[in-house]
């Protein structure tokens, strides 16, 4: 499962809308998408060109959560 971060606001949440982006601090609560592939689509189409700051791209494993991509930068 991969999860996505942004700096000083937290993980992608669950009930993520464009219009109110939600985040969270709990992975209880953060969206996840089963691929790589999949998370690099949302955080590219959904976040690069919306956010002046950068996005992390995260993987769970084993309960653990080991970083993939750090930072991607938005575009300002």
């Amino acid at each position: 499962m991969y999860l996505i971060k942004i700096a000083g606001l937290g993980f992608i949440h669950s009930a993520w809308e464009d219009q109110e982006p939600r985040f969270c601090s709990t992975l209880s609560a953060a969206r996840g998408w089963p691929t790589l592939e999949e998370a690099l689509r949302f955080g590219n189409n959904h976040l690069s060109s919306r956010l002046p700051i950068g996005w992390e791209l995260w993987k769970e494993a084993n309960d653990d959560l080991v970083p993939v991509i750090r930072p991607q930068a938005g575009k300002q």
